[in-house]
């Protein structure tokens, strides 16, 4: 596990906001524990206009590692639980160039 990867509260986050450079590829981890009670997730997909790898879940976290260039992104989760409940979170991924000597405003 990379130091820089994102565990997130599926309680707290309905839309979770991040940043990372075009040459990260990070790991991110939904917990819907606090969500699920004694449910337990039965299926996980994830969606986006971006790099979605290494896909996969437990009973009660969803995963996914994401990458992409420069640019803003939504990435979208939905999960559904063995109870039929469905739950969906969204990352909305926010990738910087590399270059650390551009100035404010010189890219989108």
């Amino acid at each position: 596990m990379n130091a820089n990867d994102r565990n997130i509260n599926a309680l707290q986050f309905k839309t979770f906001s991040a940043q990372q450079s075009e040459n990260s590829a990070l790991l991110y981890t939904i917990n819907y524990a606090s969500l699920l009670g004694s449910d337990t997730i039965s299926t996980s997909e994830w969606s986006g206009n971006l790099t979605i790898s290494n896909k996969s879940n437990t009973t009660t976290t969803a995963i996914a590692k994401l990458s992409a260039s420069p640019g803003r992104y939504k990435s979208v989760n939905k999960i559904v639980t063995a109870a039929g409940e469905t739950y969906d979170r969204i990352i909305s991924l926010h990738v910087t160039r590399n270059d650390t000597s551009l100035v404010v405003g010189d890219y989108e």
